[in-house]
């Protein structure tokens, strides 16, 4: 059987935001998700001492965030999440690089290019493709560098980043997946041999 990779999706008009000219002195950076195991606390801890830091998502009481200077969003409401969002200058994704990580290509990438937000995220293998789009980072320092340089960005790279989510919009997607599902299907019964006789040619003694 013929798997269908289905790519991360996104309600582009739910998420969607003009962009605006605007000069960034103090940029909001946020966290968006689940503070897990894959995700590298220390940076963030870093971060949130040079520049303002949410978190938008579930932080649990025993994490090693709970007593720094952070802005807790907690947990929204999906339709509330877009305006929450425009709220934020830089989205950050501080993943550890590891096996299971490598993988990864987080949904919430699209939601972010929808409104044209930068991202300055972990170096994982499976953003790759997305290029000079997002801010790679390895270390706390090149994190800030980056955080500084995306602060600093002009309008037309944002415009690029929702041109590339409006093609993942989760209308178009999913009609581009039925249709060759449909393909599929139709290649399935044209492939179809025909072995022995036809019922209504065989006879009986």
């Amino acid at each position: 059987m013929k798997l269908l990779e289905i790519p991360a999706l996104v309600d582009f008009e739910l998420y969607y935001r003009p962009v605006i000219a605007t000069k960034i002195t103090k940029p909001v950076c946020c966290f968006l998700g689940h503070l897990n195991e894959r995700i590298a606390a220390e940076l963030l801890l870093g971060i949130a001492s040079h520049y303002k830091l949410c978190v938008i998502g579930y932080l649990a009481r025993d994490s090693v965030l709970g007593a720094a200077p952070i802005e807790q969003w907690g947990m929204v409401r999906q339709n509330e999440l877009p305006e929450l969002m425009s709220k934020v200058d830089i989205f950050i994704f501080p993943y550890k690089l590891n096996e299971f990580t490598r993988n990864i290509f987080p949904y919430k990438v699209y939601q972010c290019f929808a409104q044209g937000k930068a991202i300055v995220s972990s170096r994982l293998p499976a953003m790759s493709r997305l290029g000079d789009l997002v801010y790679w980072a390895d270390e706390l320092p090149e994190f800030l560098r980056m955080i500084e340089a995306a602060a600093g960005e002009g309008c037309e790279i944002k415009i690029r980043r929702q041109e590339l989510a409006r093609q993942y919009d989760r209308s178009v997607q999913l009609a581009e997946v039925e249709a060759r599902l449909r393909q599929q299907l139709l290649n399935k019964k044209t492939a179809i041999p025909c072995c022995g006789q036809n019922q209504d040619e065989t006879k009986f003694k």
